[in-house]
């Protein structure tokens, strides 16, 4: 588990149809299927609350983290999944609460190479409740989107905007006395990543986009304070021919990563 995060998030959803009681949701897609993850005032009758002279909840973060990851398992049996972090929400009245876990996909299971986040609400009483795919999102209040404070909401996975680079590693190789960028990797302060890979006339070869779990994504961000700047943006330039240089672990780990990730089957 890569962090336990507490947020008081609390959605409240137009009072019609379906979601009459509804009081969070959470909206995820995975190979194109919309889920959402509702919790209403049914769910939350037999989940027992967390009571202000109580110093610990009810159920632990590791057991709401179990039955999340089982019920992903049976949800998405050929989709790869590692938990990327649990955060605990106030919901309602008397003192409910609710965790969220949330899950990064692997480039496996038709999802085409790109990570994307499973969302899956799990109750005080243990229960992991079921995602729908049969409705629509309530309109009105606010979505749980499960992003920890201080990170910006996930916008979908999507290659950043130039302007909103936290830091990039750029891997290059000496040719005819020029050093020629290879691989570069932008990274959102989100966690967003895109790589590119240019071939040998400097013409691009290709290009992923990704999601850095937690446990890569905020070393690096730290590491990134004493990378020099270009351009307004912190950036770690590297030769891919020198062997002597010891690169920042947090540089590394990101390197591997996103090379292991791309080169899956």
């Amino acid at each position: 588990m890569r962090a336990i995060v507490c947020a008081a998030i609390f959605a409240s959803v137009a009072a019609s149809g379906v979601f009459a009681e509804v009081l969070m949701q959470s909206i995820f897609t995975v190979a194109g299927t919309n889920y959402v993850s509702l919790v209403s005032e049914a769910d939350l009758k037999t989940s027992p609350a967390w009571l202000e002279t109580q110093e610990q909840p009810p159920l632990s973060p590791r057991r709401a983290m179990q039955a999340a990851q089982a019920t992903v398992t049976n949800l998405f049996k050929d989709v790869p999944t590692i938990v990327d972090f649990v955060s605990l929400h106030p919901v309602g009245r008397e003192n409910k609460w609710v965790y969220l876990v949330q899950f990064t996909t692997m480039p496996r299971g038709g999802l085409d190479g790109d990570s994307l986040p499973i969302r899956l609400v799990v109750l005080m009483n243990g229960e992991a409740l079921l995602p729908r795919t049969d409705i629509a999102p309530a309109s009105g209040g606010r979505l749980l989107n499960g992003t920890p404070p201080g990170h910006s909401p996930h916008p979908g996975h999507r290659a950043e905007a130039e302007n909103d680079v936290a830091c990039r590693i750029v891997e290059k190789l000496s040719e005819n006395d020029e050093w020629v960028t290879c691989t570069e990797i932008s990274i959102r302060p989100n966690g967003d990543y895109r790589r590119r890979d240019f071939g040998p006339t400097k013409s691009l070869r290709s290009e992923k986009t990704g999601h850095l779990p937690r446990n890569l994504l905020d070393p690096l961000l730290t590491s990134s304070r004493q990378f020099p700047e270009i351009e307004g943006v912190p950036e770690y330039e590297l030769g891919l021919d020198d062997s002597q240089t010891r690169h920042p672990r947090a540089v590394e780990d990101v390197r591997d990563y996103t090379t292991a990730y791309h080169a899956a089957p």
